[in-house]
């Protein structure tokens, strides 16, 4: 599955990107700006994208998750320190995961992205945070729109 990554911690990146390839991903990046990571995410179409909502050019992580998650295919991480802050913006994002996470979270992230598996199956990790509010009638996550 090709993974995009977008992260500016250099040491989180190296080990997502090692973590990743080493289970037979595709990674794509890392990168830690908003414009390369939206340029490449663009040229690429990635199943799958792990993002940063604090980059190297400022708080800029949920304009990318938006700019993915328009194109509809591609399901979008938050991977952040700053999951707590109470007026957080995750874009359009999937779902998040606070740092420090296991990289053995992540790696159960891509399985069940690649599988296709709906928010109810139990090998989702149980630190992940769901940003939907329900599943669709083929148990995808959906949005609430009310």
């Amino acid at each position: 599955m090709n993974v995009l990554i977008v992260e500016d911690n250099v040491m989180v990146a190296m080990m997502l990107t090692d973590e990743l390839e080493h289970a037979g991903h595709n990674v794509i990046g890392p990168f830690s700006e908003s414009t390369t990571a939206i340029e490449k995410g663009t040229e690429a179409n990635p199943e799958f994208a792990i993002v940063d909502l604090d980059l190297a050019d400022g708080p800029t992580g949920a304009s990318v998750a938006n700019h993915l998650s328009r194109k509809g295919s591609c399901f979008v991480l938050i991977a952040s320190g700053q999951l707590a802050e109470t007026e957080q913006d995750y874009g359009s994002a999937r779902c998040a995961i606070g740092k420090p996470y296991d990289p053995e979270d992540i790696l159960a992230i891509a399985t069940g992205v690649a599988e296709g598996w709906p928010m109810s199956h139990a090998s989702w990790p149980h630190n992940i945070t769901w940003l939907e509010t329900g599943e669709d009638e083929a148990g995808e996550p959906s949005r609430d729109e009310a």
